[in-house]
C-alpha cells in the first residue's frame, strides 16, 4: 500500500491545470465576441462558448479543490 502511494506521486496529471483554465477562457471569449450572422455559425459559436467556458470552469474548480485539500491536510495530495 505504501508503494502504491509512491508511484501515484510521481505521475503528473494534466487535469486540472492553469493551462486548462487559459485554454478554455481564450476560445470562449473569442467566440463570445465573434460577430456572425448565419444560423449555423451562431449555433456553432454557442456550442464553442459553452464547451470552452465549461472546460475553464472545471479546471478552476479542480484547482480550488486541490488547493483546499492540500491546505487542510498537507499529506493528502502532493503536487
Amino acid at each position: 500500500m505504501n508503494d502504491d502511494r509512491k508511484t501515484r506521486q510521481g505521475k503528473k496529471s494534466w487535469f486540472p491545470s492553469v493551462a486548462g483554465v487559459i485554454g478554455g477562457v481564450v476560445p470562449g471569449v473569442v467566440a463570445l465576441f465573434n460577430q456572425v450572422s448565419s444560423p449555423f455559425w451562431i449555433t456553432f459559436n454557442i456550442v464553442v462558448i459553452v464547451v470552452a467556458l465549461g472546460f475553464a470552469a472545471a479546471n478552476t474548480i479542480g484547482l480550488a479543490v486541490i488547493k483546499y485539500r492540500s491546505s487542510s491536510n498537507p499529506d493528502a495530495y502532493d503536487r
